[in-house]
């Protein structure tokens, strides 16, 4: 089953240390939120459009980050296992290099709210987010991490689950410091309007991500 809700960065290096060259998204600010789970990172990027080429100052970010970690981090969380810790929020004008950018250190962290025994790290709840455009671009995604086995059976996540992964999709659409979620493409210096966020009940890993779900599709 589909369901469908409608509606300055930091330089990486390559493997051989280079410095990656940095990518703007116009008129865009990213957020990252970072996290733990155990000694492992975790790290989720949401993407905002400012209305106008008037770049956001730190009062504005500040905003934006208070929305997130109240609004798509609460959410997110609540489908998390309690092992999982969201410790630093950071957004960043990424319209071009140097942009301002705000970090806010979590007290206290954000921790998961689901008890029991974590799936293996590969194994992710999947968020798409549709977009106004067409082709291959159309879509961003989502990767909700460390969800327990309570919620799972043979690559299924229940239907308790469902109604946190609907309100997660809702806060994923809602503007922000009257920044509008979008999504942010650095290869195209563009950025898409979210139209919807459509997910299913099944888990996404390595397998079912490469074939698109075939494995299950075959079963009905």
């Amino acid at each position: 089953m589909i369901y469908r809700v409608l509606h300055r960065q930091v330089p990486g290096r390559y493997p051989g240390g280079e410095t990656l060259p940095f990518r703007y998204v116009p008129l865009t600010v990213e957020v990252r939120i970072n996290g733990t789970h155990g000694t492992d990172k975790r790290v989720s990027v949401i993407h905002y459009r400012y209305p106008s080429f008037s770049p956001p100052d730190t009062t504005t970010l500040n905003t934006l980050i208070d929305g997130v970690v109240a609004g798509p981090l609460s959410a997110m969380a609540q489908l998390c296992s309690n092992v999982t810790r969201w410790q630093s929020v950071v957004a960043t004008d990424i319209a071009a290099a140097g942009g301002v950018s705000v970090s806010r250190q979590l007290s206290p962290q954000v921790v998961g709210a689901q008890t029991g025994d974590p799936l293996p790290g590969d194994v992710n709840f999947n968020l798409k987010k549709a977009t106004n455009v067409v082709g291959k671009h159309r879509f961003g995604e989502l990767f909700v991490p460390d969800l327990t086995e309570d919620h799972e059976s043979d690559a299924f996540i229940d239907a308790s689950y469902l109604g946190g992964a609907v309100n997660l999709a809702v806060q994923l659409l809602l503007h922000q410091a009257g920044m509008a979620p979008v999504v942010a493409s650095k290869s195209r210096h563009d950025f898409y309007t979210i139209t919807a966020i459509v997910f299913d009940n099944i888990v996404a890993n390595l397998i079912t991500r490469l074939i698109k779900h075939r494995r299950h599709r075959r079963r009905h």
